[in-house]
């Protein structure tokens, strides 16, 4: 008995994704999660029979959870109707440095954070789409309910301290403004900022948290029918723990995207790193990556790996009303969360696995060719349609004036920065202005795109055409889009 109780020790701690995060045992609780092999065998009188006191009983999975002196869980565990006992236990998590950094709060001085710039965020919003009407739970330690930049949809704690789902921590308050801090001049702004954001409270002030209360909260986000499970956290010690996956199983089929991270635990000599719930099949497991585009040295990695995001030096909001910069997978999350509720928006009537492939499928290779278990499929960027691809242009003049000529009249308005624009090769813009400089009204149109400072030699750069409207108002049918490399 002695034995299992220890394999149980690790099997049910759950850590935040931060930066270089250790975890260590606080408490070992009396209380366990008996599991059947449906709901038909849930006996809670039996459990009361055999000394067991029946503490909740779960919705959508066939579990109790079960308050039982080690005596008493043997006999439990010994009754014909119970498939499987895991002990439910207590662990702290010892938070990363941070980085404070002084507070925005003049209306002209709202920071776009670089991960939110990274993902192409800005050109979704530029097409409508700010994630209006997509529901987010954070499954985390709350989400500040005073703060000017998030607003807070709804909630629930499942802390036993208190019913408010307020953060007293600051790490859900962190993931919730990358999620979806408004766009109102102040402060950040997240990936997607109208999106509805609700807090789901199973992390407490002191970082410490069991399984049960992660059960209870995924549960709840299926009943509440949310769009979207972003969980910046994962189990202690690789465990693969069996009651936290069958509740993700049924999130999943119940089509809710669930969001997970690859882990902290880059730097282990394992062959693969990647944490559950990220390794679970149902979830999507994000990677970090640096404002250079390399994967983040803390970054899990492994066959689960399924996309990256930006996770190192991130600046998003604190549970007081200030900002602050902090680095981890948990931090890569919640710009894949915000990212798949601009294209739920977009995608209205796509289920969980068309958004999931559209995810996929939108993102920017890195590393090796192809998928690989670093970077997963690559770095995640905006859904913006179907682009026709021009050749590549190799030594470029770094003063290159591009001339792009149409074959019938272009509107004057939509000769704009918004819809010429150029970036680099880490999705900086470049500063350029388009001109329309001949207009032929029967015949054609040209176009020039001026650069306002030299491109930087050896660079490559990607023009960008979008949303280019005849004199009319027709829309051109095309979107087109062109890398050209500096030379040297």
């Amino acid at each position: 008995m002695k034995k299992l109780i220890v394999l149980f020790i690790a099997s049910s701690l759950i850590v935040f994704g931060g930066f270089s995060s250790e975890t260590k045992a606080e408490e070992i609780t009396d209380k366990y999660i008996v599991y059947y092999a449906d709901a038909e065998q849930v006996n809670a009188k039996r459990i009361t029979e055999l000394g067991g006191e029946v503490q909740h009983a779960y919705t959508y999975i066939p579990a109790l959870l079960v308050n039982a002196s080690a005596e008493e869980i043997e006999a439990i565990r010994s009754d014909a109707s119970v498939m499987h006992v895991e002990l439910d236990s207590k662990a702290q998590v010892v938070l990363p440095i941070r980085s404070p950094m002084e507070r925005l709060v003049k209306s002209a001085d709202q920071y776009m954070p670089w991960g939110v710039q990274r993902v192409q965020a800005p050109q979704m919003w530029q097409r409508g789409y700010t994630g209006k009407g997509v529901k987010v739970a954070v499954l985390d330690t709350g989400i500040a309910l005073n703060h000017e930049d998030l607003t807070v949809s709804g909630g629930i704690s499942y802390v036993p301290y208190t019913q408010s789902y307020a953060d007293d921590h600051d790490h859900g308050t962190h993931v919730a403004g990358i999620i979806g801090a408004k766009d109102n001049s102040v402060g950040v702004v997240g990936v997607a900022p109208d999106a509805e954001l609700y807090a789901v409270k199973v992390l407490d002030s002191d970082n410490s948290f069991i399984t049960s209360n992660v059960i209870k909260g995924i549960e709840w986000s299926i009943a509440n029918d949310m769009d979207i499970l972003n969980m910046s956290l994962y189990t202690y010690n690789y465990y693969d723990d069996y009651g936290l996956h069958e509740v993700l199983k049924v999130a999943h089929n119940k089509g809710l995207l669930l969001v997970g991270i690859t882990g902290n635990s880059g730097t282990d000599n394992r062959p693969n790193t990647v944490t559950y719930p990220g390794k679970y099949p149902e979830v999507i497991a994000v990677g970090a990556t640096d404002a250079s585009n390399w994967v983040s040295e803390f970054s899990s990695f492994g066959a689960e790996a399924e996309v990256s995001a930006p996770g190192e030096a991130i600046y998003s909001t604190l549970k007081d009303g200030t900002y602050e910069i902090m680095s981890g997978t948990s931090m890569a999350a919640p710009h894949v969360s915000g990212m798949l509720a601009l294209m739920k928006e977009k995608y209205p009537n796509y289920s969980s696995t068309q958004l999931r492939n559209a995810l996929k499928n939108n993102t920017k290779d890195l590393g090796v060719k192809g998928w690989d278990p670093y970077y997963g499929q690559g770095l995640i960027q905006g859904d913006l349609g179907h682009y026709k691809i021009w050749p590549a242009k190799q030594n470029v003049s770094d003063e290159k004036v591009w001339s792009i000529t149409y074959n019938r009249p272009v509107d004057s308005e939509s000769v704009i920065e918004e819809n010429f624009y150029v970036t680099d090769s880490l999705g900086y813009r470049h500063d350029v202005f388009p001109m329309l400089v001949e207009s032929n009204q029967m015949e054609y149109t040209i176009v020039q795109v001026h650069t306002w400072e030299p491109y930087q030699r050896g660079e490559t750069y990607t023009l960008w055409i979008e949303d280019v409207r005849s004199e009319d108002g027709t829309k051109l049918k095309e979107n087109v889009k062109m890398e050209f490399t500096i030379q040297q």
